[in-house]
């Protein structure tokens, strides 16, 4: 008995550390993990050898950065890439070194705040994007720095209050757009200040009725009328005129 049993336990024995010899063979002869891909750059030159752009590439898609160069080697534009897709920061400069825009995208699309400048530094836009499309308050300039419009977009199109000013800063239009046409009621005045007309807008042509005054403050009867799809189909005269409030903010 004492045999069969030294007998048993040597067979155990022997399979135990055949088994764990096969287990490390086993995990020894495995084959290896693949080496995560490397990121790869291509990179282009102008003709005396200075870099023209540099892309970043992971797996044969745009990954990283992707940067132009002016050829003095100032920056051009810089644009991040995720596997192929714009999601990061994006930025461009004029070839005198000065910023021409600055914004980001995420996954794809541009999104939250965006500004640009004009060539002289002066800021020209400034307002935010949801994945991709405008959105709130819009700021534009003229290049010398007086406020061109404010306006509200909504799906990516003007929809909303404007106000339009003359480069030398005057108040010369408000009133409702959607999209590039003009809706509802529309103030608008000279450059100098007075009072030019008060204005019916339909789908963006004259509809209703419109009154008009001269630089001096006359009423002009001759192109005050009723309107009709852009179209003046009857007059307006004075007295229907008179005492007309001018609801929406004078220039300043």
């Amino acid at each position: 008995m004492a045999a069969d049993r030294t007998l048993v336990l040597a067979r155990i024995g022997l399979a135990v550390v055949f088994g764990v010899g096969f287990a490390l063979f086993v995990v020894r002869n495995l084959p290896e993990d693949p080496a995560p891909p490397e990121p790869t750059v291509h990179r282009t030159a102008f003709a005396d050898g200075t870099t023209w752009s540099e892309v970043w590439f992971l797996d044969g898609e745009r990954h990283g950065t992707t940067s132009t160069f002016w050829e003095d080697g100032r920056p051009a534009t810089l644009d991040t890439y995720d596997r192929g897709r714009l999601d990061g920061v994006s930025r461009a400069h004029y070839a005198n070194g000065r910023i021409k825009h600055e914004g980001q995208y995420v996954l794809g699309y541009a999104d939250g705040l965006w500004l640009r400048w004009y060539e002289n530094g002066q800021l020209r836009s400034r307002g935010e994007y949801d994945t991709g499309l405008a959105v709130g308050p819009w700021t534009y300039w003229f290049d010398n720095g007086v406020v061109y419009m404010e306006a509200v977009c909504k799906g990516g199109v003007v929809d909303g209050p404007v106000r339009i000013h003359h480069p030398i800063g005057t108040l010369i239009g408000a009133g409702r757009m959607h999209g590039v046409l003009r809706e509802g009621t529309w103030e608008t005045w000279y450059y100098s200040g007075e009072r030019e007309g008060r204005l019916e807008y339909e789908n963006g042509r004259l509809h209703g009725p419109c009154r008009y005054w001269r630089v001096d403050g006359s009423y002009d009867t001759a192109r005050s009328g009723i309107y009709e799809h852009g179209e003046r189909t009857g007059p307006l005269d004075e007295a229907a005129a008179a005492g007309v409030p001018v609801d929406l903010e004078r220039p300043r």
